[in-house]
């Protein structure tokens, strides 16, 4: 595993300690994609394999943790990251989300960058 997919998952091992309301809401709220967002959103880590191993490592902890059996191939994972209102976990997929929130950001920062960079430099 790489490195900086560890500091997350010795924090969600430790849940194990909390009861699984709270260790939930932890989890959902401010563990799994929280904590990636900003780097979802300013780095183009869609191409990443990375996300992979990420998304596998946070199925795994949500296994263990609330006792559930979530297969990737199975639509059980997939109805799993639907959000909450519609009866599901709400648990979102890093790998899922990294397209769209890279091209949100550059699509919300473009006017900006327009007019930092000089105009030999912006496309048409």
């Amino acid at each position: 595993r790489l490195q900086t997919l560890d500091a997350p998952f010795i924090i969600i091992i430790r849940l194990h300690y909390l009861t699984c309301h709270d260790a939930y809401l932890l989890l959902r709220h401010s563990l799994a994609i929280p904590k990636l967002l900003y780097l979802l959103r300013t780095s183009p880590c869609f191409l990443s394999s990375s996300l992979k191993i990420y998304d596998d490592e946070l199925r795994a902890m949500i296994c263990s943790s609330f006792n559930i059996q979530l297969v990737e191939s199975d639509p059980s994972w997939t109805q799993s990251t639907l959000p909450v209102h519609h009866g599901r976990l709400g648990i979102q997929s890093a790998g899922e989300l990294a397209l769209s929130a890279f091209l949100a950001s550059a699509a919300a920062s473009s006017n900006l960058a327009c007019l930092i960079l000089p105009a030999n430099m912006q496309q048409p």
